[in-house]
């Protein structure tokens, strides 16, 4: 995971402000000694408004050939099949789990939006298009099918994924105060439950579920 906000994009997407304040920044907070990236990855335009981005470089188009899944190691229909770990949550359906020290997996099914009483830790999967209501906070890692549109102030600590799912998407930043802030060391804990069970072996069997 190599950047604060990268965008998958196909025309007439990207990441785009008319009056949000704060930053993207790509330079990992102290005590991550991992080395830095990006503020925003999108090969499509980026109009921020009065956000600060900073990163290395600050503003990264990968070519073409590269799309966010190359570059992440993310094999998008693995996080909604059985190749992968089962989530700790399906939203709707299941509770918004409890924040805490733990690091869950949460599949959301449907577009939100997140507010403060989603706050949390873990890793997102939001299947299609993701609304962010203000005063929403995450650490870890947010992997979105479709566009993400923040509504207000904002506060997201770990990578942010958007497009993933292959279809046109965009990074609407909204008029409130962003901050996203690139922790490739929270990311990591985070996916950590996304890992694929070990390929099968003869004579041995997998459960299911």
């Amino acid at each position: 995971l190599d950047a604060a906000l990268s965008v998958s994009s196909t025309a007439g997407s990207g990441v785009g402000s008319g009056s949000a304040t704060g930053y993207v920044t790509g330079y990992p907070p102290p005590g991550c000694a991992r080395p830095a990236g990006p503020g925003i990855a999108t090969g499509a335009p980026v109009s921020t408004g009065a956000i600060s981005v900073t990163g290395a470089p600050p503003v990264w188009p990968p070519p073409a050939a590269v799309t966010t899944g190359d570059r992440t190691g993310l094999r998008w229909p693995d996080l909604s099949n059985r190749a992968i770990r089962a989530p700790d949550a399906i939203v709707p359906g299941d509770p918004w789990p409890t924040a805490g020290p733990a690091w869950p997996h949460i599949r959301l099914t449907t577009s939100g939006p997140l507010g403060p009483g989603h706050s949390g830790q873990g890793v997102i999967v939001a299947t299609g298009d993701l609304n962010v209501a203000s005063g929403f906070a995450w650490r870890g890692a947010i992997l979105v099918g479709g566009s993400l549109r923040l509504f207000g102030d904002a506060d997201l600590t770990g990578a942010v994924f958007v497009g993933l799912a292959g279809a046109a998407a965009a990074a609407d930043l909204g008029d409130g105060h962003v901050r996203i802030t690139y922790d490739p060391c929270s990311a990591d804990l985070a996916t950590a439950s996304l890992a694929p069970f070990p390929a099968a072996l003869p004579g041995t069997w997998r459960g299911d579920w």
